[in-house]
């Protein structure tokens, strides 16, 4: 279960007018609270996959900004460590890329290649919205924002 700020999204994955092959995704801003105390920031920020109706529901009803609790289970998948295009130009000091250049810049000496890693998601199955952050500070609250 997540309690989180709408950050971004929602995004339609599949246009398809079809109800069980509708697919959205939002990004969730969630307090790493009390559970991650040396974390250098603390806040996580998961992407949440909804499917089907419940898609096309939230499709029209989400906004950035606003609070949701979310109920579903984790999706692990690996992503290869890849570019999504060849690299033409380095992405640290804009140098040109031959496409035999080896793993590393000649200019800048930066590695070319990216590590594989663990992408942690979450897939949805509630999503029940909890409206918007009221803007008035509450008694006692010293926030100059």
């Amino acid at each position: 279960m997540l309690v989180g700020s709408i950050c971004q999204g929602p995004i339609p994955r599949l246009h398809d007018p079809d109800l069980d092959k509708a697919s959205i995704r939002f990004q969730l801003a969630v307090s790493a609270g009390e559970r991650v105390k040396q974390a250098e920031h603390g806040v996580d920020y998961p992407w949440v996959y909804a499917y089907g109706a419940l898609a096309q529901r939230l499709w029209s009803q989400l906004q950035v900004g606003q609070y949701v609790f979310v109920a579903g289970r984790y999706h692990t998948r690996h992503v290869p460590g890849k570019w999504p295009d060849p690299i033409q130009f380095c992405p640290w000091c804009g140098f040109p890329i031959a496409a035999d250049t080896p793993d590393a810049c000649p200019r800048c000496q930066h590695g070319l290649s990216l590590p594989d890693r663990t992408v942690v998601e979450v897939v949805a199955d509630v999503v029940d919205l909890l409206g918007f952050r009221d803007p008035t500070p509450m008694v006692g609250d010293q926030s100059t924002s």
